[in-house]
């Protein structure tokens, strides 16, 4: 009797995509009986199995592989960065020999004087020639800016007439730049941000 429910069941799950399981039918065509009274182990359930599977034309499922949520959880994230991704310190820096400005999370040039070598000095992220002691500055940053002493492109408009980055002098930083107002682009506006001229 337990052979035949075994059956039942089996049946009910193989023939199921066949509509045999229905809520308004439990029809389906018997295995040979003999196969019934002889299924008492493993083996025998797996002839009977094939039975079951030969008559309704169905095959096993076979299965989804499982990619849960867990799937990507050793993928992880850089314990070190910084703000969007950047660095939080000298060491994530390192392979690019450039040092940590945690203020912004990202690598530059310098953040203290000592970040420079001989003769130079840090200003603006950027290791620049320093004037200090009557040092002459280099010709392409000629003008010496106090108080910091330190050797920039220019002090007025004049020492940028032949520098490509610019012909206006931003005298806060001593860098040559497109524009600090729009009046200085002629087609378009200033970008104070970047100090360059944007066409409309």
């Amino acid at each position: 009797m337990r052979g035949a429910a075994a059956v039942a069941a089996l049946a009910c799950t193989f023939l199921l995509t066949e509509g045999a399981c229905g809520t308004d039918q439990w029809v389906f065509d018997a295995p040979d009986k003999a196969l019934i009274d002889g299924a008492t182990d493993s083996a025998d359930m797996a002839v009977l199995e094939a039975s079951i599977l030969a008559e309704s034309g169905s095959t096993p499922d076979a299965g989804v592989a499982d990619t849960g949520p867990l799937a990507d959880a050793d993928a992880g994230t850089d314990s070190r960065a910084g703000p969007d991704g950047g660095c939080s310190s000298d060491t994530d820096c390192a392979s690019a020999g450039t040092h940590c400005d945690t203020a912004s999370g990202e690598c530059v040039e310098c953040v203290t004087d000592g970040d420079c070598g001989s003769g130079l000095v840090c200003e603006s992220l950027q290791c620049v020639a320093s004037c200090a002691n009557g040092t002459v500055c280099p010709a392409a940053t000629p003008v010496c800016r106090q108080p910091r002493d330190v050797c920039v492109p220019c002090s007025a408009n004049a020492d940028c007439a032949q520098v490509e980055t610019g012909s206006i002098c931003l005298t806060t930083t001593g860098q040559c730049v497109q524009c600090i107002t729009d009046s200085d682009c002629q087609d378009g506006f200033c970008d104070t941000t970047t100090n360059a001229c944007v066409r409309l």
